[in-house]
C-alpha cells in the first residue's frame, strides 16, 4: 500500500511494571509429561541441526503474572494498560518450541487469547479505532510491537488474531506485523541510492541433510534478472560458504543485503545462535552470533542494511541472557532490518519464502509487506506439510522506513478524477432521467428481517421484522433439507453450459413454504401491509434479510413466495430489490467512487479441464457499456491469471472485479470448498478457496464488489467474502446453465449504469428481464433468475456511491 497508519504497542519488563516474576496458573492447558519424550520428528528438509528441532529449556520461571503495556499511534494518541500471561505453562513450552507442529485450531485459539491479553480496555480501544481510520482513509495500518521482556519475545507474536477475524493479520500486506527494537542510538536509513549489492550465501556440509539451495538461489537470480540487466542490483554468490569466505566478504562491508541460506540452530549450553558453514574437507564449521556480529560491525563504513537468515532457529534468543541469538546479535549492530526465523523451518517453505519476499521487494513493496505476503505464499502453498510454518518468519526492523527498492515498479496507479470532464458528463447516465429512476420520489425506505439462532444445539431461530410502520417477530425451525448444502440436484460431471437446472415443478411450493415458516400469522399481515403502503407511495424500498449463521447463508430466500398475493419477493423489480446483509465488524463508511469506475474482468481456462466458452460473455460486457466514456468507466480484462497475476490487477484501483470460469467446489467434484479455479504456474487449475481467497482481496481498499458468475458460489463464498470486511458479493447459488450466465452479466451490468451504480436495484431488474426474456419462454430455465445472489455489509447495496459529482442517477 502507498500510505500506512502505526499502531505501536510496547510491554514494559515487570520489574517497570511493579510486579513480581511468577509462574501464571496452569489453567486449561494440556498436561505435559515431565518424564517422558517430548521431542517431535524431524520433517525432511529441515534447516535444523538438531534432530526433533532442540527443545529449549522451559523458560516458565521468567514469566511475570502481568507487565505494563504503552500504546501510541502515528497521530499521537497513547493509551495504558497490562498485559496478562495468557498461557498455561506447557501452552507456552508448547508453543515457544513448536508452533508450526500444533493444528490450526490450536493456533487460532492461541492467538486469539494473545490478542486480547495484550489489546485490551484502554489499547483495544484505541486500536479498534485506529483500525478504522485507517481503512476510511483508504490506508494500511503496521503493527510495531516492542517486547522488552526477553521471554516474551519467545513467543511467536505473529498468530496474533482479534476474535472476530477470519485469520491472523499478519498474513496481510495491509496489517504487516514488526518487531521494533529499542536502542540508544538512532534509526538506521534503509533506502539505497545506486546499485544494490546482494550477497548469497550458501552452505551444504556432508554431514548434514541436502536442503535446495540451488533452487533457492536460482529463485532470486531469476527475480533480480531484470533489475540486474538495468545494472541496478549486482549479485554475489558463495555457493560453498567457508568461514574465511564469509569473513572476508562481512568486513567488506560493500553489501547492502546478506542473505544466509543453510542449516541453523540456538546451542544454548553453548554460543548461542550459530550458522552451519564449511570447511574446506566439506564438513561444519560453526558461525556463532558473536563471531557474526563482529565481523558485521568491524567497518565502520559498512553498506549492510538487511540481513536474511534463511535458516533455522535464527530468530531465537535466551531469556535469561539476550543477544545470543543471530537476530538478535544482528539487529544490535544499528542494522536496518533483519528477517529470521523463529522455528525449524522445512526446505519447501525456505524456498517458497524466498521466492515470494524479493518478488514483492522487487515490485516496491516494503519488507514489512513483503513478509507478510510470503507468510501467506507459505500458507497456502502447495505443499501441505509446510502450510503451518507461516508462523516462522520474523521481521525485525529499526529503520522509520521500509523500502529497500525504489522506483523499481509502479505498483499503484492513481487514477486522480477530471473534475471538468465529469461535469461535462452531466447527464451522460440519463439524458432524460426515467420516472422510476431510484431516489426521484423521495427517500429509500427499507424492511428488515432479521433471524438468529436461539440455541447452537438446535436448528430453531427467531425472526424479527422492522418496517417504517411496524415490527413483530417469532420463532421458527429450519427443516433438514434447507439446512443441507445442496438443495438441487448434484451437478458433479456436467460442464458450466451443460448443468443441471433447478427442479421447476417445485418452485412455487418451496417459496410458500418458506414463507410461511419465516412470517408466520400477524407477520405475513405486516409484511403484506408494508409493501402495499411503499408501492403507493412510490417509494423505493428494499426487502432486507439480516442472518449472522452459516445455515441460513444456505438457504434460498430468494425462492421467497408470497402465497396469497402469489409473487415472489426477490421478484418486485428495481424499486424494491431483495438483498442479504451481514454486519460485519470491518465494516466502515464508505466513500462514493470516483470516476471512471474500474471493472476487471477475469476469464480463466485450465488447460486440464474441459475449455469454456467465455469469449461471449466478455463481449456482452462490452455491449453492456458501450457508449459510456472512458472517464466514466473503464473495462479491463485479465485472461487465465495465476494467483500472483490476479492480485497485482486487483491492486491497481479496481472497484468491481468480475470472475467467469469454473467454481472450485464443482471442479474438485466437492473435496474443496467454494471459490474459483485460476492457473498455476503449469497453467493447470489452482483452487482458491476459503481463507486463500479471502486473504488475496482482503487488502485491497479499492475493491468494492465482487461478482461470481459461475456455479456455487453464493451459498458460503459470498457470505464468507463479506464477513471478511469486503462490501458486496454477488455469488451463483446454484448450477448455473451457461446462456444464463451470460445474459446475467449483459442485463445486470446494463442496468448498474442505468440505475447510476446503485447494485441492488441493478440485480433486482436483472432477475426480472432474466425472468421474463428466459424463465417464461422455456420451463427448463425457471427458477434461473432466482441464482443471482447479493450479499452486502452496507444498508441498501450502495457500496458505489453516485458516480462523481455533476452526474444524476
Amino acid at each position: 500500500m502507498d500510505r500506512f497508519e502505526t499502531f505501536e504497542l510496547h510491554i514494559l519488563k515487570a520489574d517497570a511494571a511493579g510486579h513480581v516474576a511468577s509462574t501464571p496458573p496452569d489453567e486449561g492447558g494440556v498436561d505435559a509429561d515431565p518424564t517422558g519424550d517430548d521431542s517431535l520428528p524431524t520433517r525432511a528438509g529441515d534447516r535444523d541441526m538438531v534432530p526433533g528441532g532442540g527443545r529449549r529449556p522451559p523458560p516458565s520461571a521468567l514469566w511475570a503474572r502481568a507487565y505494563a503495556a504503552l500504546a501510541r499511534t502515528s497521530r499521537g494518541a497513547t493509551a495504558r494498560g497490562t498485559f496478562a500471561f495468557p498461557f498455561s505453562d506447557d501452552e507456552a513450552n508448547r508453543l515457544a518450541d513448536r508452533g508450526p507442529d500444533l493444528d490450526d485450531g490450536l493456533i487460532a485459539d492461541l492467538g486469539e487469547r494473545l490478542f486480547r491479553a495484550a489489546f485490551n480496555g484502554e489499547i483495544g480501544t484505541l486500536f479498534a479505532l485506529t483500525n478504522r481510520e485507517a481503512t476510511q482513509a483508504n490506508a494500511g495500518l503496521r503493527l510495531q510491537l516492542t517486547l522488552e521482556p526477553p521471554e516474551l519475545a519467545e513467543l511467536p507474536w505473529e498468530i496474533l488474531r482479534p476474535p472476530d477475524y477470519p485469520f491472523a493479520p499478519a498474513l496481510l500486506d495491509r496489517m504487516p506485523m514488526i518487531r521494533r527494537v529499542d536502542l540508544p542510538h538512532g534509526y538506521p536509513e534503509l533506502e539505497v541510492s545506486g546499485p544494490i549489492e546482494v550477497l548469497l550465501v550458501a552452505s551444504q556440509p556432508s554431514d548434514h541433510l541436502r536442503l535446495d539451495l540451488a533452487g533457492e538461489r536460482d529463485h532470486i537470480l531469476r527475480i533480480l534478472d531484470s533489475l540486474a540487466r538495468d545494472d541496478k542490483v549486482r549479485v554475489t554468490s558463495l555457493d560453498r560458504a567457508r568461514k574465511p569466505d564469509v569473513v572476508e566478504a562481512l568486513r567488506a562491508g560493500r553489501y547492502h543485503i546478506a542473505h544466509f541460506m543453510m542449516h541453523g540452530d540456538f546451542d544454548e549450553a553453548g554460543r548461542g545462535g550459530v550458522l552451519a558453514l564449511e570447511d574446506e574437507g566439506g564438513h561444519t564449521e560453526m558461525l556463532s552470533a558473536e563471531e557474526l556480529a563482529i565481523d558485521l560491525y568491524s567497518n565502520p563504513l559498512s553498506a549492510t542494511r538487511l540481513v536474511i537468515f534463511n535458516a533455522c532457529r535464527t530468530a531465537d534468543d535466551e531469556a535469561g541472557r539476550p543477544g545470543r541469538g543471530l537476530a538478535a546479535a544482528a539487529v544490535r549492530l544499528n542494522l536496518a532490518a533483519v528477517v529470521a526465523m523463529q522455528y525449524p523451518i522445512s526446505d519447501p517453505a525456505a524456498v517458497e519464502f524466498t521466492r515470494e519476499f524479493y518478488t514483492r521487494l522487487v515490485q516496491g513493496r516494503g519488507i514489512d509487506e513483503a513478509i507478510s505476503l510470503a507468510r501467506y505464499a507459505i500458507r497456502f502453498g502447495k505443499q501441505p506439510d509446510s502450510q503451518r510454518e507461516w508462523i516462522t518468519p520474523v521481521l525485525y526492523l529499526r529503520s522509520e522506513d521500509t523500502r529497500l527498492f525504489k522506483g523499481t515498479t509502479a505498483n499503484y496507479i492513481d487514477y486522480t478524477p477530471d473534475r471538468p470532464a465529469i461535469d461535462r458528463l452531466k447527464g451522460q447516465l440519463y439524458r432524460d432521467p426515467p420516472p422510476s429512476s431510484p431516489g426521484s420520489s423521495g427517500p429509500t425506505a427499507e424492511i428488515v428481517v432479521a433471524i438468529r439462532r436461539q440455541s447452537a444445539e438446535a436448528d430453531r431461530f427467531e425472526v424479527r421484522l422492522e418496517t417504517p410502520w411496524d415490527r413483530g417477530e417469532a420463532t421458527f425451525e429450519l427443516p433438514a433439507m434447507y439446512a443441507a448444502p445442496m438443495i438441487v440436484p448434484d451437478p458433479s460431471g456436467v460442464e458450466r453450459d451443460r448443468r443441471v437446472p433447478q427442479p421447476s415443478d417445485h418452485l412455487d411450493a418451496m417459496g410458500e413454504e418458506l414463507f410461511s415458516l419465516l412470517f408466520p400469522g400477524e407477520l405475513a399481515d405486516s409484511l403484506r401491509s408494508s409493501i402495499a403502503r411503499t408501492r403507493a407511495e412510490g417509494r423505493m424500498t428494499s426487502l432486507t434479510l439480516i442472518a449472522d449463521d452459516p445455515a441460513i447463508d444456505r438457504v434460498p430466500w430468494e425462492y421467497l413466495r408470497d402465497p396469497k398475493r402469489r409473487l415472489f419477493l426477490s421478484m418486485l423489480g428495481g424499486r424494491w430489490p431483495f438483498l442479504r446483509r451481514i454486519e460485519s465488524p470491518w465494516q466502515v463508511p464508505l466513500r462514493p467512487v470516483e470516476p471512471p469506475l474500474r471493472i476487471l474482468f477475469v476469464d480463466c481456462n485450465p488447460r486440464d479441464l474441459r475449455r469454456l466458452d467465455l469469449d461471449r460473455e466478455w463481449e456482452w460486457l462490452r455491449e453492456a457499456l458501450r457508449g459510456l466514456p472512458d472517464a466514466l468507466v473503464r473495462l479491463d480484462r485479465l485472461t487465465d491469471p495465476t494467483q500472483d497475476q490476479l492480485y497485482r490487477a486487483l491492486s491497481e484501483g479496481i472497484h468491481i472485479f468480475h470472475f467467469a470460469g469454473y467454481d472450485s467446489a464443482w471442479a474438485s467434484r466437492g473435496s474443496v470448498g467454494e471459490g474459483l479455479v485460476l492457473l498455476d504456474e503449469d497453467a493447470r487449475h489452482d483452487f482458491v478457496y476459503g481463507d486463500r481467497l479471502i486473504n488475496l482481496i482482503s487488502g485491497l481498499q479499492s475493491l468494492r464488489l465482487v461478482v461470481t458468475n459461475t456455479c456455487q458460489t453464493g451459498s458460503e463464498l459470498a457470505p464468507s467474502l463479506v464477513r471478511s470486511g469486503l462490501p458486496a458479493a454477488i455469488g451463483m447459488r446454484f448450477a448455473v446453465r451457461d446462456d444464463v450466465a451470460v445474459r446475467f452479466t449483459l442485463v445486470f451490468y446494463k442496468a448498474l449504469m442505468e440505475n447510476g451504480w446503485d447494485v441492488a436495484p441493478a440485480l433486482a431488474e436483472a432477475r426480472k428481464l432474466i425472468n421474463l426474456e428466459m424463465d417464461s419462454k422455456n420451463p427448463s430455465y425457471q427458477g434461473n433468475w432466482t441464482y443471482p445472489t447479493l450479499v452486502t455489509s452496507v444498508p441498501g447495496a450502495d457500496v458505489l456511491g453516485r458516480p462523481g459529482p455533476g452526474i444524476d442517477r
